[in-house]
C-alpha cells in the first residue's frame, strides 16, 4: 500500500519513465487515485503536446513554461 498522494506520484513517474519505450505507451494520460476514491484522479505529468509530438516531461502544476527539452512522448 503507498502511503501518501506524493509517493504514488512518484512511482508513477518511475514506471511511466522505465515504460516510454513502448510505441502505445503515453505518459500525458497516467494518473493516480485513493483506492476508496478511484473517481478522483491527480495528473502525475502535465499533459500539454509540445513541438515534434512531445509532451512536457514536469509534474503537473509545475510552475513557469514547460522546459524545450522534453521525451518522445510524455513523462520520461
Amino acid at each position: 500500500m503507498i502511503s501518501s498522494r506524493s509517493c504514488a506520484l512518484r512511482l508513477a513517474q518511475a514506471v511511466t519513465r522505465a515504460l516510454v519505450f513502448l510505441p502505445d505507451m503515453d505518459g500525458g494520460g497516467v494518473t493516480v487515485s485513493a483506492e476508496d476514491a478511484q473517481g478522483v484522479r491527480h495528473w502525475v505529468f502535465r499533459d500539454r503536446l509540445l513541438g515534434g509530438g512531445r509532451r512536457c516531461r514536469r509534474p503537473a502544476g509545475h510552475d513557469g513554461d514547460c522546459p524545450p527539452t522534453t521525451s518522445r512522448r510524455g513523462g520520461g
